[in-house]
């Protein structure tokens, strides 16, 4: 029985994501009270599949727990803009591949007493995420590929119609021969997760248009208050051949001693951005690197996430 101060019996975030798009996929799902006292979370490996339909396995574990653990009243929260309004039949669902997940869901849905469908900012969603993140490292650590889902491939999302794109990412060079790649740390990850939250937030404020030393500005102090490390116009020494240049070239922000952020504010991202960054993390020995265009109108088709 349910508690009459709370609708729901459980609130799960969920989540799912796929590098390559298609690609390696996985999706998570987060179990909360309603109260927000945990109570579980998960995720499962899903081998080659797109963004979408991972995001519709996500919910589909999400029923399923509910139901299995009598979760009858259930709140499900989600940042696929796309999802979230086909279930609310905001949208159209027009993929076939989508429709047959899309019917299930309904179905599993018809056995709860009562749902409800909520979508949410990445940065309200960071769990899930992560959890999705930390299930494709395990599953991809022989390739030595770790990027983050959500910054990766680019839409399916906007051939379903009225929603927003997911951003393509770069992914470091192959492995060497012999080599074994470890996965991004987590606390490597949590850092990055942190950045991103703060430049959405300096997007959400000043919008695109300004010079990148506005938002470098900008960006430091809210990483400032974040409780983390910045070291602005970081110089990098190079040697070639015997010869030392000092200060041959300067890194954007280095925060945490650990994470590359490249700032641009350009009318699109070229393959020399990318190819920037992985540069800086060669010559400094960090594994992580976010390249971030803010001259967008929707700041996450200006984020990647390059892992070296």
């Amino acid at each position: 029985m349910s508690n009459p101060k709370h609708p729901f019996d459980a609130v799960m975030h969920i989540d799912g994501g796929a590098r390559g798009n298609p690609g390696p996929a996985a999706c998570a799902v987060v179990v909360a009270a309603a109260d927000g006292a945990p109570l579980a979370s998960f995720s499962k490996y899903l081998g080659e599949t797109t963004n979408n339909l991972a995001e519709y396995r996500g919910l589909l574990a999400a029923l399923e727990y509910a139901l299995e653990h009598h979760y009858l009243r259930l709140k499900v929260v989600s940042d696929s803009e796309l999802l979230v309004r086909q279930m609310q039949g905001r949208y159209k669902v027009k993929s076939a591949d989508l429709k047959p997940l899309h019917e299930q869901a309904r179905r599993l849905i018809e056995r709860l007493a009562a749902f409800s469908i909520e979508h949410v900012r990445r940065e309200a969603n960071r769990e899930a995420d992560g959890l999705v993140n930390e299930a494709l490292d395990v599953a991809e650590k022989d390739r030595g590929h770790h990027q983050d889902t959500k910054t990766q491939s680019k839409a399916l999302e906007s051939k379903e119609g009225n929603a927003t794109g997911q951003v393509l990412a770069e992914i470091g060079p192959p492995p060497e021969v012999g080599k074994e790649h470890a996965p991004i740390p987590n606390e490597l990850n949590r850092i990055s997760r942190s950045v991103v939250d703060a430049v959405y937030a300096v997007h959400s404020t000043l919008g695109p248009g300004l010079l990148e030393g506005v938002y470098e500005v900008c960006l430091a102090h809210e990483l400032a208050k974040r409780k983390l490390s910045v070291e602005r116009q970081v110089a990098v020494p190079i040697e070639y051949d015997g010869v030392k240049l000092d200060a041959a070239l300067r890194i954007d922000m280095l925060v945490e001693k650990r994470l590359v952020v490249e700032l641009k504010s350009v009318e699109a991202l070229l393959p020399v951005h990318t190819a920037q960054v992985l540069t800086y993390l060669k010559l400094t020995g960090c594994r992580l690197g976010l390249l971030i265009n803010f001259n967008v109108p929707l700041i996450r088709d200006g984020i990647k996430r390059v892992v070296l």
